[in-house]
């Protein structure tokens, strides 16, 4: 789901609550934070409406003393919860939420790190253990390979803090650079073969490629994956973008995950999407940044590109205010002024926004042709 219908979805929970647990899936407890007694632990499915449309969606509650500290929207419907277990994977001294569960006939594995004051959001090290527990599904998947996994990884980050007084292992020259885009692209090409063989040192050479994030990563398994060159803003200079294309029925619409320019006969990055960043572009060099942590903060800001620079337009952000029950929202204008606006003038603007320019129409050249 996109960022821009995730934000009014997110907002609208936290001023109006979560509405009738029509469907309870587990209940449990668990002492999260140490000396603080036992909090309960609620999945329950509901249905939820925003601009005339239902959807079904898995919530965690984290309730103490009879308050919901913390509401969860998955974002994900699950049938049923297989297995669910609190421990600490991301070392804070709160412990975290593992739940396996099932939609359909796929097994969903869902994990969310701890923040303070029983606030909790998605797991920031998916990237690392996301591609050994789908690898890992099957018909005995349960809690405790998955802790195997997060294990392996922490450990793994505790070596890496112990070795960081030592000299780096990785030299500045070892990290790709480019001076054409073919050369770029010509790269993404081996790095794609390099993941289907199934190479168990794929993630070892990948960190050294400045271009390799999390999205591309999952990109890699799209057959709609592809590249364009097109001058954005004009200059007379090709950009070059990464993205999917859309469905065949509107191929033209293309989820842009890079952008990348020539600068001094060196291939700069102009952005990269990550899973909390989605990027639009739109006619004469003008960029949408919507940026989001769920129940935490939330942008969208306007830019308008040239010659390799983004310059700000102007923007607007909301940040909930919990023990208030309600979002603080601010606009800014191209001088980072900023003006307080309420929630209504806050999803005007950030609709209105979405649909003031024209977007163009790309066709990408995909690299499993």
């Amino acid at each position: 789901m996109r960022l821009h219908i995730i934000i009014p979805l997110t907002l609208l929970i936290l001023l109006t609550g979560c509405g009738a647990k029509n469907k309870n899936l587990i209940e449990t407890e668990s002492e999260l934070v140490q000396d603080q007694g036992a909090s309960q632990i609620r999945i329950y499915n509901d249905v939820f409406e925003a601009y005339g449309k239902k959807s079904n969606y898995t919530y965690i509650d984290i309730i103490r003393d009879n308050e919901v500290k913390e509401t969860i929207n998955t974002y994900r419907y699950l049938d049923k919860v297989t297995d669910l277990d609190c421990f600490d994977f991301n070392d804070d001294g709160i412990k975290d939420i593992a739940v396996i569960g099932a939609s359909g006939s796929e097994t969903k594995v869902l994990l969310y790190e701890s923040m303070p004051d029983y606030h909790y959001d998605v797991f920031s090290g998916w990237s690392d253990v996301g591609n050994d527990i789908r690898e890992s599904i099957d018909d005995d998947f349960s809690m405790v390979i998955l802790k195997n996994i997060l294990d392996r990884v922490t450990n793994i980050e505790d070596a890496a803090l112990e070795e960081s007084s030592e000299p780096a292992k990785v030299l500045e020259s070892e990290v790709t650079t480019f001076n054409s885009y073919d050369e770029l692209i010509e790269d993404i090409k081996v790095m794609i073969e390099m993941k289907e063989s199934n190479s168990d040192t794929f993630y070892h050479h990948a960190q050294y490629h400045e271009w390799f994030t999390s999205p591309i990563d999952w990109a890699f398994q799209n057959d709609s994956f592809g590249y364009l060159q097109v001058d954005i803003d004009g200059d007379g200079i090709d950009e070059l973008l990464l993205g999917i294309n859309d469905s065949e029925d509107d191929s033209h619409n293309v989820n842009v995950l890079s952008m990348f320019t020539i600068r001094d006969g060196k291939v700069d990055v102009v952005f990269e999407s990550d899973y909390r960043r989605s990027f639009e572009l739109y006619e004469d060099g003008i960029i949408l940044d919507d940026w989001g942590i769920p129940n935490s903060f939330y942008s969208l800001n306007c830019y308008k590109y040239s010659a390799g620079g983004m310059e700000f337009i102007e923007g607007v952000n909301a940040t909930p205010v919990f023990s208030e029950g309600r979002c603080q929202c601010y606009y800014y204008d191209s001088s980072l002024q900023e003006r307080e606006i309420s929630d209504d003038e806050y999803s005007e603007f950030y609709e209105e926004l979405l649909h003031r320019y024209n977007k163009p129409k790309f066709q990408l050249h995909l690299f499993k042709e």
